[in-house]
């Protein structure tokens, strides 16, 4: 009888014991699962387009669109941010002229005839920059500097892109910024960081008009 009791005793505690493990497991991933759901929230895995104040997209271009382009690959940046302090990037994305031609093609338009382009981003501080010099500043590949603080560093010309993976050199590149735009610079001096637009969720093509006033002067 009493053997019989204490395995009674033995299988309660065993149950208890399983039971607090379940509750505490539980509890464990409600707290993790949380900080999972949020690590992606304000990614973008598509751009919608849009023409001359349309509210109608004429196109979208998806990070699939991106990942399988032709001209595909790893491109290299530098710049310098508004505090002066430089910045290196390896990336991996498409020609944002390529891309946005294929767009415009439905609407018989090609980005030699834009006056303006402006990137919507879901992070700040600033959600929107318009470029309103867009065929130099984005059409035309400018350069990448191997040491921006360097007498004669070596030159790479580079495209404005659309990247779906990047990071700072030394860095393992990561897709968790989603949709990015980089370009290069004219010189060591100008200051592009700032303009290395991540979560880009739209983009806003002009034909005609004038720039806004708080276009973020590029």
């Amino acid at each position: 009888m009493i053997t019989i009791l204490r395995g009674l005793k033995e299988k309660r505690r065993f149950v208890l014991l399983l039971t607090f493990m379940l509750a505490f497991t539980l509890v464990v991933s409600g707290l993790q699962a949380p900080q999972i759901a949020n690590a992606g929230i304000n990614t973008t895995s598509s751009i919608d387009i849009y023409l001359d104040g349309s509210t109608t997209p004429v196109g979208t271009i998806t990070s699939s669109d991106i990942n399988t382009a032709t001209d595909y690959g790893n491109y290299q940046y530098s710049g310098r941010r508004n505090n002066g302090s430089t910045g290196y990037y390896t990336t991996y994305g498409a020609s944002l002229t390529d891309l946005l031609n294929d767009v415009l093609s439905v609407s018989i338009y090609d980005t030699s005839d834009l006056i303006r382009v402006d990137f919507t981003s879901l992070v700040g501080p600033n959600y929107t920059r318009s470029f309103c010099n867009p065929q130099a500043q984005l059409f035309t590949d400018r350069n990448a500097y191997s040491d921006l603080d360097a007498v004669s560093p070596t030159i790479t010309n580079v495209p404005a892109i659309l990247s779906t993976t990047s990071a700072t050199v030394g860095s393992s590149v990561s897709d968790d910024d989603a949709i990015r735009l980089f370009f290069g610079t004219t010189s060591t001096t100008e200051k592009n960081i700032p303009y290395f637009t991540s979560n880009i969720s739209r983009i806003d093509l002009y034909t005609s008009g004038s720039c806004p006033v708080d276009h973020y002067a590029y």
